[in-house]
């Protein structure tokens, strides 16, 4: 089966440099509320959150926080997602600079 989600361009209120992408890498859901499914992203699907939504390791390297919810696409689906069903997907122009 094809992927054919297409992620929600930035509607210029979050900075491109601010964008960090993502991959969905199983069935996405609210967070505390497995039953709560989100069936509009597939897994394998990407998409993007706020890099304020992240932290970052000790390599300057965007990461998320198991704590914490995560927000996607300017919040389109209107769901914290839980973090777990996401990896960040590391690009040359995500690392911090220090």
């Amino acid at each position: 089966m094809v992927n054919t989600y297409k992620y929600q361009q930035s509607n210029g209120s979050i900075k491109k440099s601010d964008i960090v992408f993502l991959r969905v890498i199983k069935t996405p859901y609210w967070v505390n509320a497995p039953s709560a499914i989100c069936e509009d992203l597939p897994i394998g699907a990407l998409t993007w959150t706020d890099k304020d939504y992240l932290k970052y390791d000790e390599n300057g390297l965007y990461t998320i926080d198991p704590g914490c919810s995560i927000v996607i696409e300017n919040n389109q689906f209107g769901i914290n997602f839980e973090p777990s069903c996401f990896e960040v997907l590391h690009t040359s122009t995500q690392k911090i600079k220090k």
